[in-house]
């Protein structure tokens, strides 16, 4: 029983990773190389807020997530009890990626939005 709930489970987390990849594989890249999945998990809050959640505040609007991830914008959601780390460590994190071309900054947006 123990072993069909693995490769059950298994079956499952590789079709949701397949899945984010084929939504939009040049942002998923980006989220992790730029160390963005150390702070953001799928659907768990974590330091930060989860895409999920994220993807929730932002839906329908890409632009102001696109201006967040610029630097040009305030976070939609609240930060919880990390606040004070998070806002540094989240600053460092922008500072990185705020000025990647435009393409993928948009790419990055629409992977985050995409759960």
């Amino acid at each position: 029983m123990k072993t069909k709930l693995f490769i059950l489970f298994s079956i499952i987390s590789i079709g949701l990773f397949v899945s984010d990849i084929k939504a939009n594989p040049n942002g998923k890249n980006i989220f992790t190389s730029k160390g963005c999945a150390a702070c953001h998990q799928p659907a768990v809050d974590s330091v930060g807020p989860s895409l999920k959640n994220i993807s929730s505040a932002y839906k329908g609007n890409l632009g102001q997530l696109i201006d967040f991830l610029k630097g040009n914008g305030k976070p939609l959601l609240e930060k919880g009890k990390f606040a004070g780390q998070y806002d540094s460590v989240m600053k460092l994190q922008l500072n990185q990626i705020k000025n990647l071309p435009a393409k993928d900054l948009k790419d990055l947006a629409q992977f985050i939005l995409s759960h």
